[in-house]
């Protein structure tokens, strides 16, 4: 959805296909423009995220030499210095978000000195879905403790 997001919205043309192993191309379209539902897309898209990326392109972002890897640096919320504590939630079934997109920012704020910024893992059978019913419950914890005062 992200690689869809990003070819749409920031005229990135081709980017689904120089991402995207070919085998997975039409059910990432069609979950992408809601053609499919998440069920059926389970069914034709690979269970880990890395499976899903053709090797050049997860090499290209890695070495932050890609149009996509360029876009997301210029976003301005990867710049952003935090002043309160952030969480980011990831699951390693997790259909838009990978790991390396939520160590990123925790690295970058380490780097910055700005507040804490932590990567939460939700498990590794955590899908998209799961990772963000995972998030809801740890976020209602956390706050629950920041208003009993505790840290």
């Amino acid at each position: 959805l992200l690689v869809g997001a990003y070819e749409h919205y920031y005229k990135l043309p081709g980017l689904s296909y120089e991402a995207i192993k070919p085998e997975y191309r039409q059910a990432a379209c069609d979950l992408y423009f809601n053609r499919i539902s998440w069920t059926d897309a389970q069914k034709k898209l690979p269970a880990k995220v890395k499976d899903l990326f053709q090797e050049e392109f997860v090499r290209q972002f890695s070495l932050g030499t890609s149009r996509f890897a360029s876009q997301m640096l210029d976003n301005i919320s990867f710049r952003w210095r935090f002043k309160t504590p952030v969480f980011y939630y990831y699951g390693m079934l997790d259909e838009v978000v990978t790991p390396y997109m939520v160590r990123l920012p925790v690295e970058y704020q380490k780097t910055l000195g700005g507040a804490p910024a932590t990567a939460v893992f939700a498990g590794d059978n955590a899908n998209h879905r799961g990772t963000f019913v995972y998030g809801l419950l740890d976020q209602k914890k956390r706050f629950d403790e920041l208003s009993a005062g505790k840290k």
